[in-house]
């Protein structure tokens, strides 16, 4: 038995998953239901789902992507009216698989969320013709899911920007305008250009530095973890390389200069002043010490086993030497 697919196409043709945008997200969707074992649901189901992974998310309950915060899996009930009357006897959870964001493991998650969910609420899980799923139906399901978000990935990066280079070899656009890769006709990777940028002027570049600041600002306000592509530090770092400002000439320092100042600066003194920092940076240094403790206890835990299995060693040797 299989949770219901509205006539999704396969996640072996690659077309129709490589073209996003020409499918329709009710064509590509997947519902799992949840039911009570008796005529209704007598759990909460608010305080359930939350137990169960789900968040709050514009007035409803839902799984969002662990970067971006979007609706990876939406829980929605067709009557509120029922469920304030007690009288609610089920519960959908879609996902969409062409639409929302790209999690790689999406289907384990939406899986498992949904099972402890429905043991909580002392139900069960049906596909959308009513068919009661069992575990194995549930696994396939979510290797399905996860399947079909790592060829969406794929997809994604196929389609980015790529552009001949005069050495023969292949610049890849990354997630931001200035950042890219190196690859090989083959397709092999031979590195990251993480401020790659034209030489401008000194207006130019103090304009067009402003412009690349505030685009890697967006993409950190939306995403919490990102791609390696768009890490700042390896940002930071090349643009610092270009060094600074030179006047009357094009150089790619014109543009770097003014990114610094404004991410490392800037950016660095506007947290300081309104963001609450300080609670943060108490939980982050009470949790280095835990850490320090936790390791300076296990190191000093391996180098006593350590000691110990030298000793033993050093026993064995010394008997298999008399008993000799």
């Amino acid at each position: 038995m299989t949770a219901a697919v509205t006539t999704r196409p396969s996640i072996k043709r690659k077309t129709a998953i490589e073209k996003p945008a020409m499918l329709d997200v009710t064509d590509t969707s997947i519902t799992l239901l949840v039911r009570p074992e008796s005529r209704y649901f007598v759990m909460p189901r608010v305080p359930a789902a939350q137990a169960a992974g789900f968040e709050r998310h514009d007035g409803g309950m839902a799984i969002l992507d662990r970067d971006t915060s979007e609706v990876l899996a939406l829980m929605t009930i067709a009557d509120t009216s029922a469920e304030a009357m007690g009288k609610l006897d089920q519960i959908r959870i879609d996902i969409d698989l062409v639409n929302g964001p790209i999690e790689w493991t999406a289907g384990d998650r939406m899986v498992a969320a949904a099972k402890k969910f429905a043991v909580v609420m002392l139900g069960g899980l049906f596909d959308e013709a009513g068919r009661p799923l069992t575990d194995e139906d549930l696994q396939a399901r979510a290797e399905e899911i996860n399947a079909i978000m790592k060829q969406r990935h794929r997809a994604q990066m196929q389609a980015r920007e790529r552009t001949p280079l005069p050495d023969g070899n292949i610049r890849v656009a990354g997630p931001l305008s200035f950042v890219s890769e190196k690859q090989s006709p083959r397709r092999k990777w031979l590195g990251a250009n993480y401020f790659d940028v034209a030489p401008a002027t000194y207006h130019d570049g103090k304009i067009r530095g402003l412009e690349l600041a505030k685009e890697l600002l967006a993409y950190h306000r939306r995403h919490r973890h990102g791609e390696q592509l768009a890490r700042f530090d390896r940002i930071l770092e090349a643009a610092m390389a270009h060094g600074s400002t030179a006047w009357g000439k094009k150089t790619i320092g014109n543009v770097a200069d003014e990114f610094v100042r404004v991410v490392a600066d800037e950016a660095f003194k506007f947290f300081a002043r309104h963001a609450d920092h300080g609670k943060w940076l108490d939980s982050k240094i009470l949790e280095a010490k835990e850490s320090k403790v936790y390791w300076e206890a296990k190191d000093a835990q391996d180098k006593a086993e350590m000691i110990e299995r030298l000793r033993l060693g050093r026993v064995a040797k010394l008997r298999k030497a008399v008993a000799a």
